[in-house]
């Protein structure tokens, strides 16, 4: 925890107050497009019962997110799974608030404490974001090939073009010499991630059961929000409920605000808007899903204490 509020201490900054400005901004101008009268309408129409499945369901979702995650690291460095929970609650908790993908990552300062070395917890977090770039984009260009055609083509350039270029820059990197002392740290790091990538390499059904709970994920995510919907007594099809979601859930992948606040919502609103589905009924969904995430992430956290007392 000590690590998160410094984490915040440091990010007091004129980049992080524009981020927060950025996600007040375009969520004020959502609720302002939108109507606020007709987003109260929409939410005394609100089912209990529903509601309380989505909260089971982000439940699931959370834990899985954690196996998926313990699952790669425990096959290179044995640790029980309440500890990594633990930490990985904190980590999404962050998640919640920070930029981009800034908060998933700070999982790998919190196991340091239970002393899983930060390059380690590095590659499992990697191997496992990865993978779910690997599954959501996929799912993703299907989705810009349904809805925004004109983009099919870019977004295919820039899939590939980034699975390219990654792989592209660490073996120019490894090979590349320079003497300052950066440069050789740097290449150190890339040295142990490739060890431990070959690692895993020679225990392929990790990586198969990875991408086996992600396709998991991904339809329970769809489940989640199709039933989210039903909440406000709206029914969105198949596959419209699988895809706008993801592609929405990307669009937050740029750290342009704090968590994809704002950006993810204005992205959902104009894509289920091309389905038929009104702006208050999208945008009333998101803010009831953020809402719910930020309660669960604050009985996690409070959870997580009484693990450290089991163990």
């Amino acid at each position: 925890m000590k690590l998160l509020f410094a984490h915040f201490r440091s990010n007091t900054s004129l980049t992080f107050l524009l981020r927060l400005s950025v996600a007040a901004a375009l969520m004020l101008l959502l609720v302002l497009s939108s109507g606020i009268t007709p987003i109260m309408r929409v939410f005394q129409t609100v089912q209990y019962m529903p509601g309380v499945l989505v909260i089971l369901c982000l439940i699931i979702l959370f834990l899985m997110g954690a196996f998926n995650v313990w699952f790669i690291l425990n096959a290179i460095h044995p640790l029980g799974f309440l500890p990594f929970l633990r930490a990985y609650a904190y980590s999404w908790a962050a998640s919640l608030i920070l930029p981009g993908q800034a908060g998933d990552a700070t999982i790998i300062f919190f196991m340091k404490r239970y002393g899983v070395p930060l390059g380690l917890t590095g590659t499992s977090y990697l191997v496992d974001k990865f993978m779910t770039l690997l599954v959501f984009s996929i799912i993703s260009w299907y989705g810009c090939a349904r809805f925004l055609p004109q983009l099919e083509g870019l977004w295919f350039l820039l899939f590939f073009g980034t699975l390219i270029s990654i792989p592209a820059l660490f073996f120019v990197i490894r090979r590349l010499r320079v003497k300052a002392t950066w440069w050789i740290s740097l290449q150190k790091r890339i040295d142990a991630l490739m060890e431990d990538i070959g690692r895993l390499r020679k225990k392929s059904y990790v990586l198969f059961f990875n991408f086996f709970l992600t396709i998991l994920k991904w339809l329970l995510v769809s489940f989640t929000f199709n039933v989210a919907f039903w909440c406000f007594n709206t029914r969105v099809g198949w596959p419209d409920i699988a895809l706008i979601p993801i592609l929405s859930t990307l669009v937050g992948y740029i750290p342009i605000s704090i968590s994809g606040i704002g950006t993810v919502e204005f992205s959902a609103t104009y894509l289920f808007g091309k389905v038929g589905i009104s702006g208050s009924i999208v945008l009333s969904v998101y803010l009831f899903m953020r809402s719910l995430q930020y309660l669960l992430a604050g009985i996690f956290m409070l959870l997580s204490r009484k693990i450290d007392k089991i163990l």
